[in-house]
């Protein structure tokens, strides 16, 4: 009997199957509690006998279950009970003597599933369930799969390898001879293959034949598969909307691009690179990505390349690549320049470079200088400025007018008038002109001219400037005929009450013998010849002011002067006075002085060994507490004190915290006052923005960058204040992006790592969906598993976790299907099938080792690097060990295998049975 018991497996989940036949090898190799005699116990199939059966299976023709009926004979060892286990992990219980026929229907929907598998084997073991007895019978049921022959054509490629994959059912597992047939005539015997092909324009077909010896020959042949050889992809595209290489921003175009690679022939995917700047995709114009709309968002220099694929790789004359700018129309003003007047010199002021310059119709130069006559039509300038965008214009206009004259019109040619009379007013003919400064002042926006000196004056006019200057003058006497009053004193005008004070008329020009003297106002007044006259002074509790007015006359009116007399009571009252409101150490205290009369020497005892000699002092105190003021003040009549108490307090202690110390761009901080809400406040958010004053747990806004945010409590006044001072960092919004890297001929589960272009982030959250959503955190570039099919990647970036900004990508995967078949048996019996023991499965490139030892870890054979399936010596093992027959048992291996995207295994372990 040849069989190969055959297990399917995906390489990557290896561990989990091999746990199922883990039972055996306990089973197997259990230590034994102590000599315990062996009953006879056997299981065998009813029909004829026999402990092993084959079954020839056709997945598609054949019921999905199988019943078998056997005969088990229980021992009688320890309890007598035993168990019969099925191989399907469903079991009975039997007891008692003699044989027993049993029973068992077999599901066969799962082995039809699983298409790869050609060989399912039942162990049928029964044994007792006692712990120390050893008695165990095994019979065992194989179900060979016929095969059916089914090849798929997986990528014809011109120019590349094409790949044609076996997926007929049962093509695992067991012994099988494979035809491939191409209608240019080429054949195989493999299970798959790749190969080239030399005339790109042909149809080609292909079928496949195979055959199984173990199931009386079976065959099964496939339908002719008709192909044509698939063209890598060549790039044709373009950038609809640029003018020159540009993109133009103005207030009525749109700054929109149509990417269009819809005329590339051979693609079904399209991927865009977008570089340079902000944009976003504003229609998607077809399904395949081909044709897109996007738009530009800031001016920048962007990039934009274009690389169709297909099943057979990227284009092969390369990517489509532009580069152009985004701009804004060119900007241009010209300096206006007002009229002239005879002859002008003119000259451009702030030329822009690059600009174009023209005076009524000529072009000038920037730096040119050009003499305009006068001329009654106007000269008009104009300039303008190009980019790729357009043009833009700016223009000035101005005239040159002829000299005009001017005369004086408020004045005759010659004017006398008397010192210290009206003033008189200045008029002109022609306005906007300028007064000569010597007696003239301007009230109200008029000139007039104040004969307030004596003498010859020229008062003179002038308008317009260079060439355009005219001016006029008039000649104004101012006679000194005007008494000039004035008050003489015998002493000092400061005295003590009572006095007696003698006065003096030192007047000139007045007329002599008059003179009229009034010593207060509202007072008596007293006439007198004399140049010479007393008056008696006095003063109670205040400083007396006292007006001595003198009056005088001529011919040209009275004159009038005044002396002010001050009179000292002979007592002082020192007062003074504080600013309302509460103190606090190191605040600055204004003391002000109140004495009546006022003194003209103070000092100041503050009560902190501080003295001050001003008449108003400002102080500051260096701790809380209570202090004495003392005030001396006086003058040259008296002398007084008084004393006042000062009570400076503790200033309060701000608190406040940040919603985190770090934000974004154009997001809200909130502050938290945490101090006692009886206080004042003023938050100074140190980006220029007014003081808060209002909002005692405010939320601000700020730009990137680095601030200072201040929080100030006033206990009362603000002089009484204190400060907290907490730094806020403001990061900038982030732009996340990524490409993928991923083998070509990856196998499924591949490794797909994700390269983070995102600049200026420190943490990242990638989000990978297919109908449920993975999430890896923290890793910057992840490589991580995936299957064929198609998936939507987010990438989440973030500074120091905040900042986050997103941007995602639709991705499709095509990986072939790399799988690892391990036979549970085989037995080496020279009837060509099985006789070999080695590992199978279409993803393996080589097998790197593998060991396989016997119940005591004995190594009896190894071998390396060979390729998988092989029957020939060297590559696989004939159950000998030095030529020897080893015996039928259970061994184990370990092995390591290569697969066909050159990435290589874990280290596999797994049992088997050498059958005899």
């Amino acid at each position: 009997m040849s069989e190969f018991i055959n297990l399917s497996i995906n390489c990557r989940i290896l561990v989990k199957h091999l746990l199922s036949v883990f039972f055996l090898s306990v089973l197997l190799l259990r230590p034994f509690a102590g000599e315990v005699k062996a009953q006879q116990v056997s299981i065998m199939f009813s029909d004829d006998g026999s402990v092993g059966k084959r079954l020839c299976w056709h997945p598609q023709n054949d019921p999905l279950s199988y019943t078998v009926k056997v005969l088990a004979t229980p021992g009688k060892c320890g309890s007598g009970k035993y168990e019969i286990q099925w191989g399907d992990g469903t079991t009975t219980k039997v007891t008692g003597d003699g044989a027993q026929e049993l029973t068992k229907t077999y599901n066969l929907t799962s082995y039809r599933s699983n298409e790869a598998s050609g060989l399912m084997v039942y162990n049928i073991f029964i044994t007792s369930t006692d712990e120390d007895c050893p008695d165990l019978a095994v019979a065992r049921l194989s179900i060979n799969k016929i095969p059916i022959a089914v090849p798929k054509v997986a990528a014809a490629c011109e120019d590349v390898v094409s790949t044609f994959s076996n997926l007929s059912p049962g093509r695992s597992g067991q012994t099988l001879r494979w035809e491939w047939t191409f209608s240019d005539g080429v054949t195989s015997t493999a299970g798959s293959l790749t190969r080239r092909f030399t005339d790109p324009d042909q149809e080609y077909w292909v079928k496949l034949k195979v055959t199984s010896d173990v199931c009386n020959g079976a065959t099964s042949e496939s339908e002719q598969i008709a192909f044509k050889l698939k063209k890598l992809p060549k790039t044709s595209a373009n950038v609809k909307e640029l003018n020159n290489g540009a993109l133009c921003f103005t207030d009525d175009s749109d700054s929109t691009l149509v990417l269009d690679a819809s005329a590339s022939s051979d693609a079904n995917r399209f991927h865009w690179s977008i570089v340079g700047g902000k944009y976003k995709v504003a229609q998607l114009m077809k399904p395949d990505s081909s044709v897109m709309k996007i738009k530009m968002l800031e001016s920048a220099d962007f990039r934009i390349s274009i690389t169709p694929r297909n099943e057979c790789g990227a284009a092969s004359n390369g990517e489509f690549s532009t580069s152009f700018q985004a701009l804004p129309l060119p900007e241009i003003s010209l300096v206006k320049q007002p009229d002239g007047c005879e002859e002008l010199k003119y000259r451009l002021l702030s030329a822009r470079d690059g600009a174009v310059y023209m005076l009524d119709g000529r072009t000038i130069s920037p730096d040119e200088e050009i003499t305009l006559p006068v001329s009654t039509k106007e000269y008009i300038v104009t300039g303008s400025v190009t980019n790729a965008c357009g043009t833009r214009m700016d223009s000035d206009s101005f005239y040159v007018h002829p000299k005009a004259p001017v005369e004086i019109t408020s004045l005759p040619l010659d004017t006398t008038i008397c010192y210290g009379t009206n003033p008189l007013p200045l008029e002109a003919s022609r306005a906007g002109g300028q007064w000569s400064q010597q007696n003239v002042q301007v009230i109200a926006g008029k000139s007039f001219f104040y004969p307030n000196s004596a003498g010859d004056f020229e008062v003179s006019y002038q308008v317009g400037t260079g060439l355009c200057l005219s001016s006029a003058t008039r000649r104004i006497n101012v006679l000194n005929e005007l008494a000039v009053a004035s008050i003489g004193l015998d002493e000092a005008d400061l005295r003590c009450a009572p006095a007696r004070i003698v006065f003096s008329n030192r007047s000139k020009g007045n007329e002599a013998g008059y003179s009229l003297w009034q010593f207060e106002e509202n007072g008596p007044e007293t006439e007198t010849a004399s140049d010479t006259i007393s008056h008696v002074f006095n003063a109670a509790d205040q400083e007396a002011v006292y007006t001595v007015r003198l009056k005088v006359r001529n011919v040209c009116g009275v004159s009038e002067a005044t002396r002010v007399v001050k009179i000292l009571p002979s007592a002082i009252k020192p007062l003074f006075t504080l600013p309302a409101g509460t103190f606090c150490p190191n605040s600055t205290v204004a003391f002000q002085d109140a004495t009546v009369p006022a003194p003209n020497h103070w000092k100041w005892d503050f009560g902190d060994a501080q003295i001050s000699n001003v008449a108003n002092p400002e102080h500051q105190y260096g701790k809380a507490g209570t202090y004495t003021v003392t005030l001396e003040a006086g003058n040259q009549c008296a002398t007084g004190k008084v004393s006042h108490v000062v009570e400076i307090q503790a200033p309060p202690t701000p608190e406040f915290s940040i919603a985190g110390d770090r934000a974004c761009d154009g997001e809200e901080v909130v502050f938290t006052n945490n101090t006692d809400t009886r206080y004042t406040f003023a938050w100074d958010f140190g980006d220029g923005s007014p003081p808060d004053e209002v909002n005692f747990n405010p939320a601000h806004t700020f730009s990137q960058g680095e601030y200072k945010v201040t929080l100030t409590i006033f206990d009362g006044a603000k002089e009484c204040s204190t400060k907290k001072e907490l730094p806020v960092t403001i990061a900038p919004v982030l732009q996340p992006a990524f490409t993928v890297e991923v083998a070509e001929q990856a196998c499924e589960p591949a490794l797909v790592k994700f390269v983070n272009q995102t600049p200026g982030g420190d943490r990242w959250r990638w989000e990978i969906s297919d109908g449920t959503k993975t999430t890896t955190t923290n890793v910057k570039e992840p490589l991580l598993p995936f299957k064929s099919g198609g998936y939507t990647i987010q990438l989440t970036a973030s500074k120091n976790g905040a900042c986050e900004a997103s941007t995602d990508q639709s991705l499709s995967f095509d990986f072939v299907k790399c799988n690892v078949d391990i036979p549970q048996a085989f037995t080496p019996n020279g009837d060509q099938h099985g006789d070999r023991y080695t590992l199978f499965g279409d993803g393996i490139d080589r097998i790197i080792f593998m060991r396989i030892r016997n119940r005591w870890s004995e190594v009896v054979y190894e071998m390396a690097d060979v390729p998988a399936g092989s029957q020939s010596a060297g590559a696989s093992w004939d159950g000998t060990k030095n030529g020897k027959d080893l015996p039928a048992d259970m061994y184990v291996f370990e092995a390591k295998v290569r697969y066909r995207d050159q990435t290589e295994s874990d280290v596999i372990r797994g049992n088997f049975y050498l059958v005899r």
